[in-house]
């Protein structure tokens, strides 16, 4: 993964490109089309973005193209099982400047599980509260404990939603 200040070092370094974990359909299709097809790239569309239900969706047909279709479930199933308890380890750890770097460790875990099954929403909180944790020695803790009460309340229970 890249922070955004990493990315324009690699820019200034000469790197045309970066694609940071998690990767999004729409950010590969656009990096392919744009060093694959270099003279039709300006006259082609970009790749239609992923969000919502749709980005959940072909993430849900993505994975069970690659697990099978049979283990999919199971997998978006221990997810947010990881989900559920991650949240509950944050809740415990933010209380405490010590652990910032395992706060930070653990939402960037999350935010990569989140991602595999297409919770945008939630992965982008985990980033923001990794890079809050990691900003200062001893970052706000009310702050910190508001953007993990917003996180709860995103976080997804087991519905048709979750497994049309």
């Amino acid at each position: 993964h890249a922070l955004p200040a990493d990315q324009a070092n690699f820019a200034q370094a000469g790197m045309e490109a970066t694609l940071t974990k998690p990767l999004s359909f729409k950010a590969l299709d656009d990096i392919l089309r744009r060093f694959t097809n270099k003279a039709d790239a300006a006259t082609q569309p970009p790749a239609k973005p992923h969000t919502g239900p749709d980005r959940r969706e072909a993430a849900r047909a993505h994975l069970a193209e690659s697990i099978g279709p049979e283990r999919a479930p199971q997998v978006v199933d221990r997810i947010l099982a990881e989900l559920d308890d991650g949240l509950a380890r944050l809740r415990d750890m933010i209380q405490d400047p010590a652990l910032n770097e395992d706060v930070a460790r653990l939402a960037h875990r999350m935010a990569g599980s989140v991602a595999l099954i297409g919770f945008d929403d939630i992965r982008e909180s985990l980033n923001r509260l990794e890079t809050k944790a990691r900003a200062a020695q001893s970052p706000d803790r009310a702050g910190l404990a508001d953007h993990l009460a917003e996180l709860e309340a995103m976080a997804p229970a087991s519905s048709p939603e979750v497994h049309p």
